[in-house]
Order: C-alpha cells, then sequence, then structure tokens
C-alpha cells in the first residue's frame, strides 16, 4: 500500500511540475497554454500560477521520500487537483 500511495505522489508531483517552464516567460508560457499572451498582468499572473504549482509539486515530490508528510501531501494534491476540476 506505502508503494502505491508513494507512485501515486510521485505522478502528481510530476504533473504539477510541468507548468514550471511557464517562469521564463512569455514564449515558454505561449507553448505551454497555447495562448498568446499579450497583456504584462495576465504573463505575471500565469507566472506566478508556475511557481505556485512548482512549490506543490516539489512538496509532492518530498512526500515521496518522506513518509511523514504524506497526509499533508495528499490534503494539498486533492485540494490542487479538485480547485482545477472544479
Amino acid at each position: 500500500m506505502k508503494i502505491i500511495v508513494s507512485s501515486i505522489l510521485f505522478i502528481l508531483a510530476v504533473i504539477h511540475l510541468l507548468p514550471v517552464v511557464g517562469v521564463l516567460g512569455s514564449d515558454s508560457l505561449t507553448r505551454l497554454y497555447g495562448i498568446s499572451v499579450s497583456d504584462s498582468n495576465t504573463e505575471i499572473l500565469l507566472r506566478h500560477r508556475a511557481v505556485l504549482f512548482a512549490i506543490i509539486g516539489l512538496f509532492l515530490l518530498l512526500s515521496v521520500f518522506k513518509s511523514e508528510y504524506q497526509p499533508i501531501a495528499i490534503c494539498i494534491g486533492l485540494i490542487s487537483v479538485a480547485s482545477f476540476l472544479l
């Protein structure tokens, strides 16, 4: 069971770390989301979103190796995924 939980957390970590390339600028955001980001405020917002996803992804990845962090990582992952789906 422990391996299954760690595997799921690892997959979630990878999913959350994928958008981190958006931090590099508007060209990266355009490739990532498939939209042109012409407004500087929107670019800052999307770059901030990429940083927040990276923080969540890194914590999820940490919880794969430190099992005492897994309960809070599961809660954070559920909140992140649920907010996306809603």
